[in-house]
């Protein structure tokens, strides 16, 4: 299962809408599956998909999560999209605290 939820829910949402497919909420067996090699996304599909999930969560990801091996699942999307909030959300946190003061 991905760490949250939440975005588990978000990414299966957005499949859905992009490929006008019905998943079942839950259905663990589309979360491990290879969804470009099943059909469920074509590689338009695919760059859809991408472009919805950067916007969506303001994350970029880099061509190395591109080209991971956890990005051909739906549960490795997840788990990279999680990272990379997680990490966004450390830098700005890092940020706010480390900048300088001027006195």
């Amino acid at each position: 299962m991905c760490d949250d939820h939440a975005i588990q829910r978000a990414i299966m949402e957005i499949v859905q809408k992009i490929s006008h497919l019905a998943l079942e909420e839950g259905a663990e067996e589309l979360l491990v599956m290879d969804y470009m090699e099943r059909g469920m996304l074509d590689s338009f599909q695919v760059l859809d998909f991408i472009t919805q999930l950067e916007q969506m969560f303001s994350i970029k990801f880099s061509t190395a999560h591109l080209s991971s091996d956890a990005f051909h699942t739906l549960k490795g999307v997840c788990a990279l999209v999680v990272q990379l909030v997680r990490e966004k959300q450390r830098e700005q946190w890092s940020s706010q605290f480390s900048s300088p003061s001027n006195t």
